[in-house]
Formats: structure tokens, C-alpha cells, sequence
């Protein structure tokens, strides 16, 4: 269970222990007005308590339930006749689609994953764009729109599907063509489901990876860092969404393609999807790395070309107008 899974399930358990308070003080109210009410009540419970009494000792016989059945119809009478809602007693969960416990089915609540954003936020390394989203997108910026546009279809049709298909993509072109920018969109937008994205410069990994190495072969490491460098770890091998940005600008070093062949390979087997974003053409990736990874890189991953002119040069990005 991830941190912010935990933390958005401790906001969970306050959020109950406040809604069983206010029923109490909510009952206590409701009995103070209508003593013969909470007798009522005291009489349901030792009835259904010497109920439970003697199927414990007489399994497999017959219960007579005639004695709690009158109480309880004697208790709806009662609440009816004095116009007192019949869930009076009951605790009003904050969600009532999961009752404050996070999941339905096994599955996330939508309560669960909106808690969670905050902290994946946090994580994610999205705070560094935080104007890459698809809503501030413009065509404006780009030599040629119509194809920008495409792109950008396809990077929010993406986003919006997701996690419904997991597909790889390289974003591959020259500087300035709006890869990064559509790369976060996406990450964005995947975010604020709930789910777990990490954006990272491929130079960021890699030190992160080689930091991991170091502490974990130390004799003595410090306990704190290597457990926040784990987590970072964690969220790059197994998170919902990973976004290498910037691949071809690391320095070459003799774990570069072991550690980039590990985690694309660690997230192709467990079908986590994966965006890459590059300066170089294909033919100087397949110069720069060796054919293992080239394959991956080919054979998982859709590349799609962006072109045009640098937006840094646009009068436009110049003046801030956009």
C-alpha cells in the first residue's frame, strides 16, 4: 500500500470515528426527550443478546422470535407516531457510496482516490509544470497546428481511456515541439484519478537508481533516506504511469542501459504503462543505445514524431501572451 493510500485511509477512519460520535450525541438527544424510546431499545438489545445466547447453545434448533419481533414492531410504532426517522440511529457516513471505508467491491472509492491526490501530486514531480494541463493547450504556439492538434488528440484520448489500455509511447522531435508538455498533460489528467504518476528527467532516475545501489550495499546506511529513496524507487518501478522525460540527455555511465533496460522491463511485465519523451531521431537512439534496449523501445513503444519550430521562439511565448 502506497503512502498516500494510507494517508487518504487514515482520513477515512477520522472521518468515521467523527460520524459514530455525532450519532451518539444524536442518539443521546433523541433519548433524552423520549426516555421510553432508549428503554425500548434497552429491552431489543437484551432480547436479541438471549437470542444469540441460545443459538450458541442450541444449535440447529428452532429460535422463538415472536418476543423480539413485537419490540421492534413496537419500536417502528413508536418512532412512526412521534414522526422520528426511522435511521435516527444510524451512523451518516461522509461518502455513502463506500461508508468511509474506501473501497466498493474491492475496488478504490472515488472518495479513496480524490483524498489521495494531494500526496501524489506531491510525489509525481508534476510541480515543476503545473501549466501542462490540456485545458491551457493552444494551437497558437506551433508551425503546424493541424498536426499539433492530432497529437494532442491523441494524448488526451489517452489520458481519458486510461488505465483502460496500457499503451507505450515515445515522443520523439526536436527541442521545443511541445513533447514534454503533452507528456505532463497526460500525467496530469491520470493524476487526478487517483492514481500513481512520476514524471522524472531520465537524469533523475538514474541517479535515484545509483543512490538506491549505494545505500543498499552500504554496511550502515541511514535508515530515513534509504527509505525515502525506496519509495521513490517503488513509485518509478510500479506506478501507474511513468514519465521518462528528457531520454539522450543523461551522461553515459556503465549502469546507464542496465538500469533503463530494468525498469522498462519491470514495468513491461506487469503492463504499466510508460511515455518517454526524447530529442534524438530514431536513428541516433538506435546509435546510442545497444539493441536490447533499442528493441524494447521499438517493439513496446508507439512513436510519434512532433515537428515544427522551437515555441521559445515564438513572439507569442516571448511575451508571455500565451
Amino acid at each position: 500500500m502506497s503512502n498516500p493510500e494510507k494517508i487518504a485511509l487514515t482520513i477515512l477512519t477520522n472521518r468515521r470515528g467523527r460520524a459514530e460520535i455525532d450519532r451518539e450525541r444524536k442518539v443521546a438527544k433523541f433519548y433524552s426527550h423520549f426516555p421510553e424510546l432508549e428503554a425500548l431499545d434497552r429491552e431489543i438489545r437484551i432480547e436479541t443478546a438471549e437470542q444469540l445466547l441460545a443459538i450458541a447453545d442450541h444449535p440447529g434448533e428452532a429460535i422463538d422470535r415472536a418476543r423480539l419481533n413485537e419490540l421492534k414492531e413496537r419500536r417502528r410504532e413508536y418512532l412512526r407516531a412521534r414522526s422520528i426517522p426511522m435511521d435516527f440511529d444510524q451512523v451518516v457516513p461522509f461518502c455513502r457510496i463506500c461508508g468511509d471505508s474506501g473501497y466498493v467491491e474491492g475496488k478504490p472509492c472515488a472518495c479513496l482516490r480524490t483524498l489521495m491526490i494531494p500526496y501524489l501530486y506531491e510525489a509525481s514531480g508534476l510541480s515543476l509544470y503545473p501549466e501542462a494541463i490540456f485545458s491551457s493547450y493552444t494551437d497558437q504556439l506551433y508551425s503546424d497546428p493541424t498536426r499539433m492538434n492530432a497529437l494532442r488528440d491523441v494524448a488526451e484520448s489517452y489520458a481519458e481511456t486510461f488505465p483502460g489500455q496500457q499503451k507505450n509511447f515515445l515522443f520523439w522531435g526536436d527541442p521545443g515541439t511541445g513533447k514534454t508538455f503533452l507528456a505532463a498533460c497526460i500525467a496530469d489528467k491520470v493524476l487526478h484519478k487517483g492514481l500513481a504518476v512520476s514524471f522524472l528527467r531520465i537524469g533523475e532516475i538514474l541517479e535515484l537508481l545509483s543512490t538506491y545501489r549505494t545505500l543498499t550495499n552500504a554496511y550502515s546506511p541511514d535508515e530515513e533516506r534509504l527509505a525515502a529513496v525506496t519509495e521513490k524507487r517503488n513509485l518509478i518501478l510500479n506506478g501507474d504511469l511513468l514519465v521518462i522525460d528528457e531520454l539522450g540527455l543523461e551522461p553515459t555511465g556503465a549502469n546507464t542501459n542496465a538500469d533503463l533496460l530494468s525498469v522498462i522491463g519491470t514495468r513491461r511485465q506487469q503492463n504499466l504503462a510508460t511515455v518517454i519523451t526524447t530529442n534524438l531521431s530514431l536513428q541516433d537512439i538506435q546509435r546510442r543505445y545497444d539493441n536490447r534496449l533499442y528493441s524494447r523501445l521499438f517493439g513496446d513503444y508507439q512513436a510519434l514524431r512532433f515537428e515544427g519550430r522551437d515555441i521559445r521562439t515564438s513572439p507569442l511565448y516571448r511575451a508571455g501572451r500565451i
